[in-house]
């Protein structure tokens, strides 16, 4: 057994962080549509739900794209849809939105609308 080979590191320096926009994107998926949606197949309670959906995020938010945001957003809105929090659901749907219609704002050499968006965002009351 070569150095390394017992204690995980076998392997580390061939392309390690090379893939890791793919793994993302694959955990994203994994947590929002399989595991999510096979949890409330199976019965389990809103709680469990909610953990894959939070997974889902926490993975979004370091890839970082629309399709990967959008995939966990629709995600937690099911849950929160799920255990009968509409107004969080509406407010979670509008705060995301605001947000994207910002970056949009921005990335189009708009800082000035970006800054109304941002200043109509309800941020306070998202949970």
């Amino acid at each position: 057994m070569r150095r390394g080979e017992r204690d995980g590191r076998a392997g580390r320096g061939c392309g390690a962080g090379r893939d890791v926009a793919a793994l993302l994107d694959l955990a994203v998926l994994l947590h929002a549509q399989v595991t999510e949606a096979w949890l409330r197949l199976a019965g389990a309670p809103v709680q469990w739900r909610e953990q894959a959906a939070v997974s889902a995020r926490r993975a979004a938010e370091r890839r970082d794209t629309p399709t990967t945001v959008g995939l966990a957003l629709k995600s937690s809105l099911d849950v929160a849809l799920a255990a009968g929090a509409f107004g969080l659901a509406q407010v979670e749907l509008d705060t995301n939105v605001g947000v994207w219609r910002m970056a949009a704002a921005r990335e189009s050499g708009d800082p000035e609308r970006a800054a109304t968006i941002a200043a109509g965002l309800r941020i306070d009351t998202h949970a």
